[in-house]
Parts: C-alpha cells; structure tokens; sequence
C-alpha cells in the first residue's frame, strides 16, 4: 500500500477515535502510534486496523457492518485503492 498518510489514514483515524469515545469504548491501541501526514506510508495494517476499531462502534451502536470492495486484506497482496480509504470515510459519516 504505497499511498501515504496526508490527510486519509490521519482524519479517518481521528474520526473513528471520537466517535470511540462518544459511545463508550476504549481507546483503540494502534500498530503505529504515530502517523505523520505526508510522511508515514499507508499499510494494510493501517486498513485493516481501522476498519477493526470502526467496527467495534457499529457493533456497540448494533448497526450492520460495513462492507468494503476488497474484504480482505492482504500485506504485500492487496493494491492499494483509494476505496479503501473513502469506504471508511463513507462508513463513519453514515453513523450519528
């Protein structure tokens, strides 16, 4: 996944924290702490986690799970596609 972070993996990893917190669960612990925008490459590790904590709030809010184009990830595999990032914007936007 040789996207970088700018503005994709760094909004979309607030967004999912905030709403985190708004319902009551836990702060999610990232593989990477620290994402520098415009420096930290994206990863499917990055993905994969986000989709994971996001979730974790459509389960607590007991909504259907969003689906993605490519459900499985894959490092190394799976291209890198900006649906895999606007999915997940789309996802969080569709929760109160």
């Amino acid at each position: 996944m040789p996207e970088d972070v700018r503005n994709t993996g760094t909004s979309v990893r607030s967004a999912i924290a905030s709403l985190r917190a708004l319902n009551g669960l836990s702060v999610f612990v990232w593989t990477d702490s620290t994402l520098t925008s415009g420096a930290t490459p994206l990863k499917a590790v990055h993905i994969l986690e986000l989709r994971a904590a996001l979730a974790e709030v459509y389960q607590k809010l007991m909504r259907p799970l969003p689906t993605y184009t490519d459900p499985t990830i894959v490092a190394g595999q799976t291209v890198s596609k900006a649906a895999h990032v606007q999915e997940l914007r789309s996802a969080v936007s569709a929760l109160p």
